[in-house]
């Protein structure tokens, strides 16, 4: 028998506690939400490394997912599901989630116009699947994964501090030309913020940046890449002016701040540890508004990168590929690795 939690318990639960203690509750709301057959589907032992950390952009017929679809879900399992991701993520960050998801029933319809029946065959916002590490609690490792088309957020949470990398966002369209939700668009910020810094660049300085003058076909540092730009390269942003490095905060805050507050700020304090000598950005392809870009941050303690995917402008129309990837990297803390090490070299039941 499915497990209906009043919806009201599950508002009030995370609103009242603190930041790491609500995403615990949330997540023993969503637990509680479960029937049998759904909780077998959509649990796992926290040990499973190659479940937790398996993880794709790709749409669930090109990578099959474990877990609980929301296309399984019920309307209690689905809400219970929904203040989980409210938990962990920020308003602004729980924002992007839902609109990615919803982006891609509409791109479901773009591609059944084309192709009868396909789109929905492939994506959609049913298509998203949720699973649950471990038991939620303050005192051990515990964690949750989204994860679906253009969409993966990976929580882990260590003696209650939480890591929220690697958190990858992607859209297609990155603008919906047409319909109901024409102008839509999720990562605007995202590219507006990347080209403010390449353009406030005098030449010396640019010509440190600009690595190439074409986009890659696709980020560097996707699922199966990790680790693919151990070498840094681009601007210090030590080499920057004090504007020049306002605008680069503007962007590298823009990814850290889709985390609770003070998850974007730990990080952030690492990053200014790091030093402005060891915090680099850098950039390919044209410096044009309206033109294909990638760029991405670099650092001990941080890669962001943000790339547009084919090389081709949007069909019929002029400007930038309208498929965008971007993603928020901790280098050695992905997936809360480092704080792990920690915890189980101090654990004496580890010892």
């Amino acid at each position: 028998m499915i497990k209906h939690i009043p919806i009201l318990t599950i508002c009030t639960a995370v609103i009242v506690l603190g930041a790491s203690a609500q995403s615990e509750r949330a997540g023993q709301l969503f637990l509680e939400s479960l029937d049998e057959e759904s909780a077998a589907n959509a649990t796992f032992e926290f040990s499973n490394e190659t479940e937790r950390k398996d993880w794709s952009n790709l749409p669930a017929r090109m990578h099959k997912r474990n877990g609980l679809s929301f296309g399984e879900m019920d309307d209690a399992q689905k809400i219970a599901a929904y203040r989980l991701l409210e938990a962990g993520l920020s308003s602004q960050g729980y924002g992007k989630v839902a609109g990615v998801m919803r982006l891609d029933d509409v791109w479901a319809d773009v591609v059944n116009q084309r192709r009868a029946g396909q789109g929905s065959a492939m994506f959609g916002s049913g298509m998203y699947w949720m699973a649950i590490f471990g038991k939620p609690d303050a005192e051990k490792p515990w964690g949750w994964q989204l994860d679906g088309h253009h969409l993966a957020i990976n929580f882990t949470s260590v003696n209650g501090t939480p890591i929220l990398t690697p958190m990858f966002f992607g859209a297609e369209p990155d603008v919906v030309l047409g319909g109901p939700y024409a102008g839509w668009r999720i990562f605007g910020a995202e590219r507006a913020k990347g080209l403010a810094v390449v353009h406030a660049l005098n030449d010396k300085q640019r010509s440190a940046a600009v690595l190439a003058d074409k986009v890659p076909g696709a980020i560097f540092e996707g699922p199966v890449a990790g680790g693919a730009l151990n070498t840094m390269e681009g601007i210090r942003a030590s080499e920057l002016n004090d504007s020049q490095k306002t605008l680069l905060w503007s962007l590298i805050d823009e990814y850290l701040n889709n985390a609770p507050h003070d998850v974007a700020e730990t990080q952030r304090a690492k990053i200014i540890a790091d030093g402005e000598e060891n915090l680099y950005f850098a950039w390919m392809g044209p410096l044009d508004e309206d033109a294909n870009i990638y760029f991405r941050v670099r650092g001990p303690s941080v890669l962001i990168e943000y790339d547009n995917v084919f090389a081709g402008p949007p069909a019929g129309g002029k400007g930038y590929s309208n498929h965008i990837h971007t993603i928020l990297r901790e280098p050695s803390n992905d997936f809360a690795d480092d704080l792990l090490r920690k915890h189980y070299a101090e654990s004496d039941h580890h010892r």
